[in-house]
């Protein structure tokens, strides 16, 4: 998460500390991914910025699946003292929360997410586009059953559909895994050593793609990120990865604290909230603040 993502969250923070909520849970992603572990560590900077501390027992530890963001809520609601809010690090994982929440019989405000369909369909156009509307390319899937990697690959597939002359000559998961990305594209380029572009569903499998490529990253192959990670910026800017569509925190913290106010006053806010998503490229990663 970039400084401006952790500006994002230290504004949610301090408005619900406004609020008068002083005990704030999350669930985190898995301990092999970057994105779900830096939520948690901007997380918990935010807090101690209010003076407020993230117990152990306030900390969920969640795989990107429903039932393991359920059995994290359903832990803090037995606590003596249960959280006041629960921040989930992903979709499938928010919405096990929610079944939690409301199987107590428990109020919840409505959804905020990410558009990850429009952004896999930025994704698709950006490298489509960068390769002139044809080549061979491959795709590198997140982790199975993943609302995020399901809604990237839809997006994918989508805008992709617009560019005949786009051969996708393998699809394969690499489980959002920096390694993985580095084993399974070095797989890959053994069967189609033509290929001319990548597209990743996350920075931590471009990144791994991109190390595999070598020299012909940004050169000869062109690889397409998503998440705007730290690592998935600068390898951007230095010419290694040709995009990385990226989450605007900054964005995602004012709507949720706008929509948390209108939840707490009565208000009526929409069922789902999407926020949207950028390309950021070489040109314009230097103006990019989220």
């Amino acid at each position: 998460m970039r400084a401006d993502g952790r500006g994002a969250v230290r504004d949610l923070v301090a408005h619900l500390h406004r609020l008068g909520h002083r005990r704030l849970a999350i669930i985190g992603g898995p301990a092999a991914t970057t994105t779900g572990q830096e939520r948690v560590a901007a997380f918990r900077e935010a807090l101690a910025e209010y003076g407020l501390d993230l117990p152990d027992r306030y900390v969920g530890q969640g795989d990107f699946q429903a039932d393991s963001g359920r059995r994290a809520t359903e832990r803090f609601l037995d606590l003596a003292e249960p959280p006041q809010v629960v921040f989930a690090a992903d979709n499938l994982m928010a919405l096990g929360a929610l079944d939690a929440v409301r199987a107590r019989g428990l109020r919840v405000p409505d959804d905020i997410a990410l558009d990850n369909v429009a952004g896999g369909e930025q994704a698709a156009k950006a490298l489509a586009e960068k390769l002139g509307g044809s080549g061979k390319i491959v795709i590198l899937q997140g982790l199975a059953g993943t609302s995020a990697a399901r809604e990237r690959a839809e997006g994918f597939a989508k805008e992709l559909a617009a560019y005949p002359g786009i051969e996708v000559v393998a699809q394969q998961p690499a489980d959002f895994d920096r390694t993985k990305g580095l084993d399974v594209m070095s797989n890959l380029l053994q069967a189609h050593p033509d290929v001319r572009g990548v597209i990743a569903a996350n920075d931590e499998m471009a990144l791994g793609a991109a190390r595999a490529l070598g020299s012909e990253a940004g050169d000869s192959v062109q690889v397409v990120g998503f998440d705007g990670t730290p690592d998935g910026l600068k390898a951007v800017e230095q010419g290694t990865l040709y995009a990385s569509v990226a989450q605007q925190p900054s964005q995602l913290g004012k709507i949720a604290v706008d929509n948390a106010v209108k939840a707490i006053e009565g208000e009526k806010v929409e069922e789902t909230i999407k926020v949207p998503v950028k390309v950021v490229t070489k040109e314009t990663v230097a103006g990019f603040s989220g």
